[in-house]
């Protein structure tokens, strides 16, 4: 686990999952399909080390690296 260099699309998704959105409202939240966006997960998962995204939210959400409100 360390920095991640994640793309502008990707950081979007994150912090829609912090919403704790499922991929099917993510995908309509950005306008693009849910295959878009488990392609986006799994990019995000293997670029941060987690293994499951609920993992990945929690630590992102506890360090405050992420304002799912904004």
């Amino acid at each position: 686990m360390g920095e991640a260099n994640l793309t502008a699309r990707e950081m979007e998704a994150m912090r829609l999952m912090c919403r704790h959105m499922t991929s099917g409202e993510i995908a309509k939240e950005l306008f693009i399909s849910e295959n878009t966006v488990k392609f986006h997960k799994a990019n995000i998962l293997s670029k941060t080390g987690y293994e499951k995204s609920m993992d990945l939210v929690v630590y992102v959400l506890t360090k405050g690296w992420i304002n799912p409100l904004y």
